[in-house]
């Protein structure tokens, strides 16, 4: 799978950029460092001056790419769910079982072992990075517009899959998005937690896969 997954181009929302990035050297460049800066000062900590440096450039140059940083999270951040629907896409093909696909979409989520490099990115850091900053992706003035926009479509497709496989377990259970949305955040809190506030968790990471679909199922009464 996952080297079906190294050919796949993955395709982001136009409304997160001026010009793709994708589109010339300097423009992967500016997304391959930008998570690597990003992840390492934080989205508050992050600015365009600071990536121009690090990639030899101007921050006018950035700016053509990317209208503010911001937006450009909000492409990497729906890179990453791109990348994360088909990984699901890929995984659960030919399975029938909706015990079975359950049981790959929680794995999905609770991975922390991505590849290093895919279409120059480092999958490990986008991973974490995401993991660090992404309710910052929804919580602004201006994500009624953004929504409208088709920007969180990857977010959604990825969660789509995810609630029809829990209405495949139980079609008589009536929140299977409430409850999606629900397991994906508490998964990567958990996260979080393990890695900056070990306090507030007592699930490992190797826990972590089976405790979750054990909720899942409790909570649809399967």
């Amino acid at each position: 799978m996952e080297h079906l997954l190294k050919s796949v181009n993955i395709i982001v929302d136009e409304h997160t950029f001026v010009k793709d990035p994708s589109s010339s050297a300097l423009g992967q460049m500016l997304v391959r460092e930008g998570v690597d800066l990003m992840l390492e000062l934080g989205l508050e900590g992050f600015t365009f001056r600071k990536l121009a440096e690090k990639v030899d450039s101007t921050e006018g140059a950035v700016y053509r790419y990317f209208e503010n940083k911001h937006k450009f999270f909000l492409y990497l951040y729906n890179w990453y769910w791109n990348y994360m629907d088909y990984r699901l896409r890929f995984s659960i093909n030919n399975l029938n079982n909706p015990d079975d696909k359950l049981s790959r979409v929680v794995a999905i989520l609770t991975d922390e072992d991505f590849d290093e490099q895919h279409q120059n990115l480092n999958l490990a850091n986008l991973h974490a990075l995401v993991i660090q900053e992404a309710p910052k992706a929804f919580l602004t003035k201006h994500v009624g517009k953004e929504y409208s926009q088709g920007v969180f479509k990857s977010f959604q497709n990825f969660v789509d899959i995810f609630a029809n496989i829990i209405s495949e377990l139980n079609s008589d259970f009536k929140h299977p998005t409430a409850l999606s949305i629900s397991i994906i955040d508490s998964i990567y809190q958990q996260h979080y937690y393990r890695q900056h506030v070990p306090a507030l968790t007592d699930l490992s990471a190797n826990e972590a896969k089976d405790f979750f679909i054990r909720l899942i199922k409790k909570s649809i009464d399967k």
